[in-house]
């Protein structure tokens, strides 16, 4: 979570948030490591899909792959947390915006309080957050550890 340059060689870490630990992979967004993302979807319990949201020129690109993700048949259950990163720089979207150009609208996403879940929506949520900031991300990370057991 303290990483603030973009991953160039997957790596994996083990991040605690309050009294949950997540042992995680950042296997990165470009073009190579793309190639590599199907090799883990077998043994996920949770996916985190992190988009730059202060780079609109990259949303397509990021739609792309996340539609790619969402259709794969062995992540059909798996949670999926998506951060609007970088919310601290100026002019990054907010995330009516991000939801709308990534497909994810409220009703279709399952909702911030897995207790009050939009009915046959996917376990998919949107959170925005400043890594650099250390802000917003928690959230997403305690959303995520409601379908862990």
């Amino acid at each position: 979570v303290t990483q603030t340059d973009s991953t160039m060689h997957p790596h994996q870490a083990e991040v605690t948030i309050g009294n949950i630990r997540f042992n995680s992979y950042d296997l990165g967004g470009h073009v190579q490591a793309r190639k590599t993302w199907s090799d883990y979807c077998g043994t996920v319990d949770g996916i985190i899909f992190m988009v730059d949201a202060a780079d609109p020129d990259r949303i397509k690109e990021a739609k792309t792959e996340l539609d790619s993700l969402l259709a794969m048949p062995e992540l059909k259950n798996v949670p999926f947390v998506v951060f609007g990163n970088k919310v601290d720089k100026k002019g990054s979207l907010k995330e009516d915006e991000l939801r709308e150009n990534l497909g994810l609208l409220y009703h279709q996403t399952y909702g911030k309080d897995p207790a009050r879940k939009n009915e046959g929506a996917r376990p998919v949520e949107v959170f925005m957050c400043s890594v650099v900031k250390r802000v917003g991300y928690a959230e997403g990370f305690q959303w995520l550890s409601s379908f862990i057991k």
